[in-house]
């Protein structure tokens, strides 16, 4: 993937973000089965990914480790390691690091209740093993 590419993403989604207010989210057609909804005040409009969800996982991991949320993080680290062997099965291992600590970055003040909800759909979605 273009080094370019990846350095505009996150721009790109927090204009989409900053962009879209508050409109209803939806990433694929309702009822299909890549579909994900999202609260509009989260992501509005932003595609959900593989990686946009392993950025959630994580981020929840993060408050449950700081005691900032309750959960499970043996389940979560087996759904951030499935996540991140997907994500893997298209990036290099640098544009992996790269394209992640972006995401982090645009997805890391959303509240703790919204990562949990967000979280469990994704884990549904792409990890459902884990």
């Amino acid at each position: 993937m273009k080094s370019w590419i990846l350095k505009a993403a996150p721009v790109a989604v927090a204009l989409a973000l900053a962009a879209c207010g508050a409109q209803n989210t939806e990433v694929a057609p309702a009822g299909s089965e890549d579909s994900v909804v999202l609260p509009p005040q989260i992501l509005p409009e932003a595609e959900v990914d593989v990686m946009a969800c392993l950025a959630h996982v994580d981020i929840l991991r993060d408050a449950i480790e700081n005691r900032r949320a309750a959960g499970d993080l043996a389940a979560l680290a087996r759904a951030s390691k499935a996540l991140r062997a997907e994500v893997r099965k298209t990036m290099t291992e640098d544009e992996t690091a790269q394209y992640h600590a972006s995401s982090v970055a645009v997805f890391d003040d959303v509240p703790v209740a919204d990562l949990q909800r967000i979280t469990g759909t994704c884990v549904k979605k792409f990890a459902p093993d884990a």
